[in-house]
């Protein structure tokens, strides 16, 4: 697991911002002193920790979905849990009518697709296939339909406490939402439970350095 001495690997990143990956070695790097530190164990110390955990994951939900989708690409387990419970976090207590009907929407691209172009068609083809394949692989999934220029790339994940059940309700929410919501060439939906992102490009492996 790359939590367990993520500070002093060199790892591959998916598609982050450098703020993201900053947030994401700070984390890395705090967890790791703590291992190291004789006194880990103490009381005290993990309370200061968790301390810690919890005011580094009071940022807004753009920022959290980015560690999310990092800290899963990586498998910082400790990480990922930490952020899905901030989410639960900011929904507990409310009644249903304070809870929005996703909790992050990102049209990533101005420019729409037609219902009749190619990047449409492997658009149709891929969303059916991220929603059937979602509970293979622990709620993780991802493919790619088409030939470049109009590839459509798409990635799911659920969260680690989801039950198959839940988790492959919520993607196939996912699916019905966001290509009405986002007619566009790229675009990301992040319920409690699940997210789903697709594009016309790949994002899968790539580093990027905008801030």
């Amino acid at each position: 697991m790359m939590e367990d001495d993520c500070a002093n690997n060199v790892i591959p990143v998916p598609n982050v911002m450098a703020s993201i990956l900053s947030k994401m070695i700070e984390w890395c790097k705090k967890h790791a002193q703590m291992k190291e530190d004789d006194n880990n164990n103490n009381e005290e110390k993990e309370k200061e920790l968790r301390s810690w955990d919890k005011e580094f994951v009071d940022l807004d939900t753009d920022t959290l979905y980015h560690l999310l989708a990092v800290a899963n690409y990586l498998d910082i387990k400790g990480l990922l849990d930490l952020v899905w419970q901030r989410v639960a976090d900011m929904i507990k207590g409310k009644n249903p009518e304070q809870i929005p009907e996703s909790l992050f929407v990102q049209c990533n691209d101005t420019t729409n697709y037609t219902n009749t172009n190619t990047f449409s068609t492997n658009l149709n083809l891929l969303i059916p296939s991220l929603s059937s394949n979602s509970t293979l692989n622990y709620g993780f999934y991802n493919t790619s339909i088409g030939q470049d220029p109009n590839k459509a790339y798409g990635l799911v994940l659920c969260r680690g406490d989801a039950t198959n059940n839940i988790c492959q309700n919520c993607i196939e929410m996912a699916s019905d939402a966001i290509q009405s919501r986002c007619p566009n060439r790229s675009a990301t939906i992040w319920y409690d439970d699940c997210l789903l992102r697709y594009s016309n490009t790949n994002f899968f492996s790539s580093l990027n350095t905008s801030v």
